[in-house]
């Protein structure tokens, strides 16, 4: 395993910088470069493969087809039954089953099978495939690196549905303050969602007092069985304020979860944000006996889903994703 992480790591490094790389079954080789050796060894163990007209193509950034096959087969990762004809649908769809990556990163569907994949992401599915166990200190590491806080997907969330008998100007932006500049000594641009009291539907109240700051959004949840054109007007006029919204969660069913499905109001809802350029996050991706679920009850979390393990709520909320 060491071995093929040296090689992998010489060959995959070398693409990603976009130097040459090649090896001696390859036309396109460079002899004696420091590379040559690592892509031989790879090329002789089965694990490089080439272009079809037998070349290597060593100034082309690497894909993300062929990243990932290249990393299954060092892994020892064997294909599954994918979901398009591409070449390594079968291995992409094992690395995402595997939990190499999210399935927004590399879409099953192949759109993306064919683009470039960034660094970190290229660095996250080496360490979950041959690396499982390893993990690195953050704060230490984090501190190497100047561009740490400009990675993609990082924010945070630092109120989520306060209740209780707490306030906005009271209790919530007061630790809002106090706990931003703190997350702004690590992460200076990374986005900060902020919830609002009433399981984060005072967002009314967040704009009539707003948090001085960047890169700030302003959660807001809702129930299409429940929540309706009010809770709409409040981010209305939290749009007109200037505050950027997020939906962090939203449901087709009651507030706690059942009852329904609300597919008219839930269309209603989302055609709202569509228009208003919200971004949302759907509760829940989970088999729980409720109607939010995405899932039909008792579904494996194992294996490739269809449309026939969705439930009511999951197959509205896939069709909506082109949004």
């Amino acid at each position: 395993m060491r071995g093929a992480l040296k090689v992998l790591a010489g060959a995959c490094l070398c693409v990603l910088l976009l130097t040459g790389t090649a090896s001696a079954a390859f036309p396109d080789v460079r002899p004696g470069a420091w590379y040559t050796e690592a892509v031989t060894e790879m090329e002789e163990a089965g694990l490089l493969h080439g272009y079809p007209d037998g070349t290597f193509r060593p100034g082309a950034p690497i894909t993300a087809a062929q990243f990932v096959a290249v990393t299954a087969r060092c892994a020892g990762l064997s294909p599954v039954p994918g979901q398009t004809n591409h070449w390594a649908a079968g291995q992409l769809q094992a690395a995402l089953q595997a939990g190499w990556y999210d399935w927004d990163e590399i879409p099953p569907t192949g759109e993306r099978f064919d683009q470039p994949i960034t660094r970190q992401l290229a660095v996250k599915i080496l360490m979950r495939a041959l690396l499982p166990q390893i993990r690195g200190d953050y704060n230490t590491e984090s501190q190497k690196m100047r561009d740490f806080d400009q990675l993609d997907g990082r924010y945070y969330e630092i109120c989520n549905e306060p209740n209780g008998s707490v306030t906005w100007t009271g209790d919530v932006k007061p630790y809002a303050q106090a706990v931003i500049p703190v997350i702004r000594e690590r992460a200076p641009r990374s986005v900060i969602l902020v919830g609002s009291p009433t399981w984060s539907q005072d967002i009314h109240l967040a704009a009539q007092s707003p948090l001085e700051g960047e890169n700030l959004m302003y959660t807001l949840h809702f129930y299409a069985g429940t929540h309706g054109a009010d809770l709409r007007r409040r981010i209305d006029d939290a749009l007109a304020a200037g505050l950027p919204v997020f939906v962090s969660e939203w449901g087709t069913s009651r507030a706690d979860g059942s009852g329904g499905v609300f597919l008219k109001e839930a269309g209603e809802w989302l055609d709202f944000l569509k228009e208003r350029g919200i971004s949302w996050a759907n509760w829940s991706l989970c088999d729980k006996n409720e109607t939010s679920a995405a899932l039909r009850a008792g579904t494996s979390p194992e294996g490739t889903w269809n449309e026939a393990d969705l439930s009511e709520s999951g197959r509205f909320v896939f069709s909506r994703f082109a949004d």
